[in-house]
């Protein structure tokens, strides 16, 4: 009798080892459910919102914004766990020229990060050609701020914590290469940065605005950076011959100083980032270089800051909602231009700016200066080339500025003096009135919710003005 007791106890215990592994098995399997089952969080939402508050301000902020859709709910991101995943970088990798493919790739990037379904994720490079800065930086800040969340659920979960790495992988294209290591995701994320002879990099600069109770830190940040901006510039083109003068140098100054303010005020908690590379080409006889310049931000968009009920300028709200009634009334909306688009259009122009005038007479003219400034370096020969443009998305509109259409003069009255005044536009058509529809190849609409603004500029630069 006792062996038999001893037996059932042995099959017994058997059954209990094997009803656990199933159970490990099934944990493993389910991902983040049983995480947060073992932590007494009983139900799936109560799971999000842990994961949600773990996040940082800005990919809160993106979370939160229906529009932008990055953070997939868990229950339509349908990736399997696995040991490794490999996504693989579009041949074209820009938010502008390939955006639906370019988006896609990063969602799928971060999603499996944030729903910790891979323990090795690696990131394809082998079929990409062409890089642009606007969507390499986006990427490098969201991975950026989701490696911290990624490590506070680590220092959590410990048990439960399925990533152990991010790499990025078959990097063939001599071009991508240097973008990657010498300002890109190498230099960003590991120790791997590198130099080299024909770059001159600018590193991804940050800037949160503090409340110190010393008001001077904001303002030397700010100069510093301003500076540091400036003489990247002046580096940029002295390599191919060029020098700035004392007033183009003392303009540009200016003109980055209110671009980079207008960032950190439109941010969601006065964060902005910036980042650039200056890259020389010396061959065939020809000798010049493209300079790339990037400066984003997370938050209102310019259309959100003019729609806000609070917005301090109704004198300009009133003007756009005319523009808008025009549009509507001539039946001119379509899928390529909406409201968003015009005003985003509008607010380009000179003397056009969301803050109250009280706050600061001089601002209004940042956008239109410094589209104007960054071609005027490019000199008499930017139409010549497929290379140098600036491009602003804000939201789901998308503005490209190659040269072909200039910047051109209006004559206004200045209401207080009766005086005539010459004040700038920039509207995209041959009639030069901001009434008639844009072309619909430099200003439109577009799928894509970029969370904020990004302005990227991309110029070549040559001694003579002609490659």
């Amino acid at each position: 009798m006792l062996e038999m007791k001893n037996i059932k106890l042995i099959k017994v215990r058997i059954a209990e080892k094997r009803h656990k592994k199933k159970l490990r098995r099934r944990r493993k399997k389910s991902g983040f459910k049983h995480v947060f089952n073992r932590t007494s969080e009983r139900n799936y939402e109560d799971a999000a919102r842990i994961k949600h508050d773990l996040l940082s301000d800005n990919l809160r902020y993106i979370s939160d914004n229906p529009k932008t859709k990055l953070l997939k709910h868990a229950l339509f991101f349908r990736s399997g766990l696995s040991k490794l995943k490999v996504i693989k970088v579009p041949k074209i990798f820009s938010l502008v020229d390939n955006s639906e493919e370019s988006y896609k790739f990063i969602e799928e990037v971060i999603n499996c990060i944030y729903h910790n379904r891979v323990r090795k994720l690696r990131l394809d490079y082998s079929q990409c050609e062409v890089i642009h800065l606007g969507a390499q930086v986006y990427l490098d800040v969201l991975l950026k701020e989701i490696f911290v969340y990624a490590k506070t659920l680590a220092s959590r979960f410990k048990n439960h914590s399925l990533l152990e790495n991010v790499r990025s992988i078959n990097v063939e294209n001599e071009n991508v290469d240097k973008l990657l290591y010498s300002i890109g995701s190498f230099a960003i994320h590991t120790n791997e940065g590198k130099d080299f002879d024909d770059i001159i990099p600018y590193q991804l600069c940050e800037f949160r605005k503090k409340k110190s109770s010393d008001p001077l830190f904001n303002i030397e940040t700010k100069e510093r950076h301003v500076t540091d901006m400036v003489q990247y510039v002046m580096d940029s083109v002295n390599r191919v011959g060029k020098q700035l003068s004392p007033d183009s140098i003392e303009s540009l100054s200016i003109i980055i100083g209110e671009v980079l303010i207008n960032a950190e005020e439109h941010s969601t908690n006065n964060h902005r980032f910036s980042i650039g590379y200056f890259q020389e080409h010396n061959g065939n006889k020809k000798h010049y270089g493209i300079f790339n310049l990037t400066i984003l931000n997370f938050g209102h968009t310019i259309y959100d800051s003019f729609k806000n009920e609070n917005c301090p300028r109704k004198d300009i709200v009133s003007k756009m909602n005319e523009l808008s009634k025009y549009y509507t009334s001539n039946k001119l909306f379509s899928s390529s231009i909406k409201e968003e688009t015009l005003w985003t259009l509008y607010a380009l122009q000179e003397e056009i700016t969301s803050v109250s005038p009280e706050k600061n007479i001089k601002r209004g003219n940042g956008s239109i200066k410094f589209i104007e400034n960054f071609f005027n370096l490019k000199g008499s020969g930017k139409k010549s080339d497929k290379i140098s443009r600036l491009a602003v998305l804000s939201g789901n509109a998308s503005i490209v500025f190659d040269g072909k259409y200039g910047i051109g003069e209006k004559i206004k009255i200045n209401e207080k003096t009766g005086e005539e005044e010459k004040f700038q536009v920039m509207t995209f058509n041959d009639s030069g009135n901001i009434s008639d529809k844009p072309d619909k190849n430099y200003v439109k609409f577009v799928k894509n919710h970029f969370p904020g603004t990004i302005i990227s500029a991309q110029i070549l630069i040559s001694k003579d003005d002609i490659v």
